[in-house]
């Protein structure tokens, strides 16, 4: 009966450490994400500054929004998986 017991505490342990192993992965995922997105930020802020015209800036920031929306994509796809 023990070595029964043993058996389903090791399964659900086993299984416990695989999902704590996922969320860890998709919080440093997270965090990735979050410093791209404050490094895209800063460097938008900088090519604003930079920027005489309004046409640069909405290129600047167009290009900016794509890559923070196809990073937040791919977080978000690793997430369902």
């Amino acid at each position: 009966m023990e070595q029964y017991l043993d058996q389903y505490f090791l399964t659900d342990f086993t299984q416990l450490q695989g999902e704590v192993r996922q969320r860890n992965q998709l919080w440093r995922s997270l965090q990735d994400l979050h410093h791209a997105a404050q490094t895209l930020y800063n460097q938008l802020q900088a090519d604003l500054a930079r920027c005489p015209d309004a046409d640069n800036a909405l290129i600047a920031a167009h290009a900016a929004l794509r890559m923070a929306l196809e990073q937040a994509k791919a977080t978000l796809d690793a997430v369902s998986d």
